[in-house]
């Protein structure tokens, strides 16, 4: 991976519904270790670990709506008992 700009090999991975053979197995799985495999697999994980993160974001933000929704009639309500503790110890 140390920037080399020479045109990545035709993907071998990519199965085109024939039975696999042996030696494409091993084609693949050098496919794999190759700086070109490695990098497509960086960049596949990369997209998914983007998407888990959007997720995380948007469940974040709904349940801080949730919870903002949720904790001011809560709030109000303790307000209004503690007036009336207030009042009644007066």
């Amino acid at each position: 991976m140390g920037g080399d700009d020479r045109a990545a090999p035709t993907d071998p991975t990519q199965n085109d519904g024939s039975t696999e053979s042996f030696p494409r197995t091993w084609v693949k799985a050098l496919f794999r270790l190759s700086p070109w495999g490695l990098l497509r697999r960086i960049d596949d994980n990369a997209e998914r670990l983007d998407a888990i993160e959007g997720g995380i974001r948007l469940l974040q933000d709904e349940f801080g709506e949730l919870r903002e929704r949720r904790l001011e009639p809560v709030e109000k309500r303790t307000d209004s008992l503690e007036d009336a503790v207030r009042d009644l110890t007066r």
